[in-house]
């Protein structure tokens, strides 16, 4: 599992792959794209495609198993893939991975209505695949299947039997021996580095408000350029559509008559409303401050202890969870209506005139002309031509890129994917002790203060960009280490750098920073 893990990127340090999200399933899927093109941008943008389209048809099996309805499926898809979430968080690839958690649930219904173990071992391997895509999500999905079990063997709608029980038992357990070594390197990383956990402070800053639900990305077509009801941001956009929340209050329509009478439909709706009303409160955070004072919300609870919580910096995305729960609420709204515009338009011809317009304006007010992008990189041929000759250069196989900020290391690790050098750099979830102050300790290279860093590290290799270092011309030409550097390459302002005298000792001091 080591070879899985240790990746590229912040050397000496192993186990770097759990420093965020381990996307294996994703990163199956599309594979063969990369084979194919060589090319990351290709490949991560035909992922964003799958994913998302994986997202709806997901949406669209649950709906029409749940309504037995294909054009209610069909639009519950549609408001699901273009809802504000979504869009908003186009750059959080991972965040698209919530396919599986779906099926999932649908799964768990055809286990709830057939009582046969093999759905139910299907949707504990929908589980298992949900945990290879996205944390957050595994961490959704498994609060989900424990809610849904508590839930209907409540309202005794799953019989509590030996058979049940085992069956459960054999599953789940079954799910933890192979969910353990994937997820192994990050219980080791929590128990060596102090600091592999989220604080209560970020939790607060990156909580939903409530206004925020009323807000949508700024493509939005109806709410976002017509009414303005939009703002830059990713994390606070949670608008689900005036579509789902008129559909979903005529869903909850005669709930309350429903659960008296025990009806499935009742109860599946009440399980759905259980799910957004618990998935808003937690995205609100661990606790709002109202007229000065702190007031704890469940989150907090949930933080302090249950497993997984404290890895999760952004309570802002209980909102996806939120949102499911309304769409199939909505769609239960939606087939309510469509029976009731057939049972008017038998006698009344004004049915259609009114129904027609407004479906198409609830249509027309959750699209999104275009979806936000993030800034352009060069790909394949373009790239810069100091990568190009990186790529072939054999003499360095660590290197580390200067100037060493934080903005810059995103464009180093994609890079990277096409020189295939290990990385002093790196950009993730998490980043390592060392990287508290590498910054400032690398920012007077070649001082022979960062050259004797870089060779403890066990460097052999240094790229400058110097277009990002106002004087690196002067500095370099007061540089008096010809015997610890050499410089072998100059593409324009970019400057590579062969570390003389980094070895086999100076690689074995390295690994002592990574205990």
């Amino acid at each position: 599992m080591s070879a899985l893990f240790d990746t590229n990127i912040y050397y000496p340090y192993k186990n770097t792959l759990a420093y965020s999200d381990l996307l294996l399933v994703p990163s199956i899927m599309v594979s063969p794209v990369y084979l194919f093109t060589k090319n990351p941008i290709v490949t991560v943008n035909s992922l964003l495609f799958v994913l998302l389209a994986l997202s709806a048809f997901a949406m669209f099996l649950l709906i029409r198993y749940l309504t037995n309805s294909t054009i209610v499926a069909l639009i519950s898809g549609f408001f699901y893939l273009l809802s504000s979430y979504h869009l908003s968080q186009i750059g959080h690839i991972q965040l698209h991975a919530d396919a599986f958690m779906l099926l999932m649930l649908l799964f768990l219904h055809r286990w709830l209505d057939r009582s046969e173990t093999k759905y139910l071992v299907l949707a504990v391997f929908m589980l298992f695949l949900e945990a290879l895509s996205s944390l957050y999500y595994a961490i959704y999905a498994g609060l989900i299947f424990i809610t849904f079990i508590f839930f209907f063997v409540a309202f005794k709608k799953i019989q509590v039997t030996w058979r049940s029980i085992s069956s459960l038992a054999v599953a789940l357990i079954t799910l933890g021996l192979f969910l353990y070594p994937f997820f192994s390197p990050y219980l080791q990383l929590h128990s060596s580095m102090p600091n592999f956990e989220r604080s209560i402070g970020e939790s607060a800053v990156y909580s939903a408000g409530v206004t925020d639900y009323l807000y949508t990305v700024e493509q939005n077509l109806f709410w976002g350029q017509l009414l303005g009801l939009s703002r830059p941001g990713v994390e606070d956009l949670l608008f689900p559509g005036l579509a789902v929340i008129i559909l979903a209050f005529f869903g909850l329509w005669g709930l309350r008559a429903g659960i008296a009478k025990r009806e499935n439909t009742a109860l599946i709706k009440l399980f759905y409303l259980l799910i957004a009303s618990s998935a808003f409160i937690r995205s609100l955070g661990p606790y709002k401050t109202i007229l000065g004072q702190k007031i704890p919300l469940p989150f907090l609870v949930a933080f302090e202890f249950i497993p997984g919580f404290k890895s999760m910096r952004v309570p802002a995305r209980f909102g996806l969870l939120a949102l499911v729960g309304l769409i199939v609420l909505a769609a239960f709204g939606a087939v309510r209506l469509f029976a009731y515009w057939r049972e008017k338009r038998k006698n009344n011809k004004l049915a259609d005139i009114v129904a027609i317009p407004a479906i198409i304006f609830l249509i027309i007010q959750q699209v999104a002309w275009s979806t936000p992008i993030s800034q352009p990189i060069a790909s394949g041929d373009n790239i810069p031509a100091i990568y190009k000759w990186l790529e072939n250069y054999k003499s360095a196989d660590v290197i580390v890129e200067l100037p060493s900020i934080q903005t810059e290391q995103v464009k180093y690790v994609y890079y990277s994917t096409y020189h295939s050098k290990r990385l002093v750099n790196g950009y993730s979830g998490y980043t390592p002790p060392l990287w508290a102050d590498l910054e400032s300790r690398l920012a007077d290279f070649p001082s022979t203060q960062s050259i004797h860093l870089l060779k403890e590290l066990g460097v052999n290799g240094v790229l400058v960009h110097s277009r990002s270092i106002p004087d690196w011309e002067n500095r370099i030409k007061g540089s008096k280490h010809d015997d610890q550097i050499k410089l072998v390459k100059q593409v324009s302002g970019d400057y590579f750098f062969k570390l003389l005298g980094t070895n086999a000792s100076t690689r074995t001091r390295s690994i002592r920073l990574n205990k």
